[in-house]
């Protein structure tokens, strides 16, 4: 309203100015008059910024097999990681901030403004938040969140991913370091130095307070020391660097454009699925058998252990997915652009 009413007096006052404009005695003074009044009329001719509309992104239909669902997210920012801990309580986090869910993703409630791409949770409630920024989040209740402290660095670190090994110990990966909170996430300490930085993104895997994996753009490094000392096991390349590993044997992860599997903890690691054309994003396996990857807009399942794969979902485009988390080999939720999260039940 503001803006029309202004536009209405300048044009009255404008009127007044060409009225006057006649009345000039210089030739050259008027004809000078004459061309700012045009110049005037044709830029209140044209549309504001309020004036225009941004035409709608038109999302196309989702294909979605047996037992997906698409979620209302509340929001048409980027969603880029959703975890769950049980069937009903769990956490999302993007570009809107940081929401939470009690009734296993049906409804959200908007806990934080502050942008996120990582989480990690324990039990009902606890959760920790990273944000590829020099900021770790934590709630202990799923209501109020806050900082978590950590040792100064200069300059001040880039962190990927969180991991909680147990209810007390949690590790966060940065560019450079390992870090490792005893307290439930409340404070961090540096615990490694990897000297470099990688290329992409981190991600950090645990499968108990003391033995853990870390996947650096396609580089992997063991730790059985709980992370005071890494030794590399694997050397590729990734730009996103997903890993997942169900006991102290068996694990997998994203390199190559593919995903690689591992049956000896580590030492030999062999490629299960690739030719893709799209990069796979994230991967989840509940069991030696059952795994999801996404890649794309497309999640893939397997039943055997990586050797077949089947497409069970197309997210209309231009949707595209970031992260998926399983609890079960039936419960899971995925998440991405444009507020994409979808259940599976």
């Amino acid at each position: 309203r503001f803006i029309l009413l202004t536009k209405v007096l300048s044009v009255e006052i404008m009127k007044k100015f060409i009225f006057n404009i006649f009345t000039l005695k210089n030739s050259m003074l008027k004809i000078t008059a004459t061309l700012f009044a045009i110049i005037f009329l044709i830029s209140c001719s044209k549309k504001t910024p309020d004036d225009m509309s941004i035409p709608p992104v038109v999302i196309q239909p989702d294909t979605l097999s047996t037992g997906w669902n698409k979620l209302n997210s509340n929001t048409i920012n980027p969603i880029t990681d959703v975890f769950f801990t049980n069937l009903y309580n769990g956490y999302y986090c993007g570009g809107d901030g940081i929401y939470r869910s009690t009734d296993a993703g049906n409804t959200w409630t908007r806990i934080s403004t502050s942008t996120s791409s990582n989480i990690s949770a324990v039990g009902t409630a606890k959760a920790c938040f990273v944000g590829e920024n020099d900021k770790i989040y934590i709630t202990t209740n799923g209501v109020t969140i806050q900082e978590a402290t950590y040792t100064t660095l200069s300059p001040r670190p880039t962190f990927w991913d969180i991991f909680f090994s147990s209810n007390n110990i949690c590790y966060a990966k940065s560019n450079k370091y390992i870090w490792k909170s005893t307290d439930g996430g409340n404070s961090f300490d540096t615990l490694y130095n990897f000297q470099t930085s990688p290329t992409s993104i981190n991600s950090i895997f645990f499968v108990n307070d003391m033995l853990g994996w870390v996947n650096r753009s396609g580089n992997v490094f063991k730790t059985i020391d709980g992370g005071i000392t890494w030794v590399n096991q694997f050397n590729g390349s990734s730009t996103q660097g997903g890993i997942k590993f169900l006991n102290s044997s068996i694990g997998f992860l994203v390199a190559n454009y593919s995903i690689y599997k591992t049956t000896d903890g580590g030492a030999n690691f062999q490629p299960i699925f690739s030719n893709l054309t799209s990069d796979i994003i994230d991967l989840d396996f509940v069991d030696e058998n059952i795994g999801y990857a996404s890649a794309g807009n497309k999640i893939y399942k397997t039943t055997d252990g990586g050797v077949n794969w089947t497409q069970v979902v197309a997210a209309g485009s231009p949707q595209f997915f970031y992260e998926i988390h399983f609890v079960d080999a039936t419960h899971g939720w995925a998440c991405g652009s444009n507020g994409l999260l979808l259940k599976l039940n």
